[in-house]
């Protein structure tokens, strides 16, 4: 957002979504806007981005597909996906499955 994009964060958690907006609010007096997404159930209309930016999500074994089917569909053509993970147990299960892919 300081550098001037237009964010939207998202969450399964809705206080993880509090926790951003104090956040954001507290270090910039401006507020991202948010949504509660659903991996399993991801919503359609969730496309066109040219950035996608996720730490450390690769907690869960069925998360790899779940989170590349997402990366997916919401970046553009030409967009570029940001991946940061400690070492998560998913970690990786999801960089051999989105090697094969790439």
């Amino acid at each position: 957002m300081r550098a001037g994009f237009d964010v939207l964060a998202t969450d399964y958690y809705h206080d993880a979504l509090r926790f951003t907006r104090a956040n954001a609010s507290h270090a910039l007096h401006s507020e991202p806007a948010t949504r509660h997404v659903d991996w399993r159930h991801f919503p359609g209309d969730l496309r066109g981005y040219d950035r996608v930016v996720a730490a450390d999500v690769l907690y869960e074994k069925e998360y790899p597909p779940l989170l590349s089917a997402a990366i997916a569909q919401t970046l553009t053509r030409d967009g570029e996906a940001i991946i940061a993970d400690p070492g998560r147990v998913a970690a990786p299960e999801f960089l051999a499955g989105w090697r094969s892919t790439v």
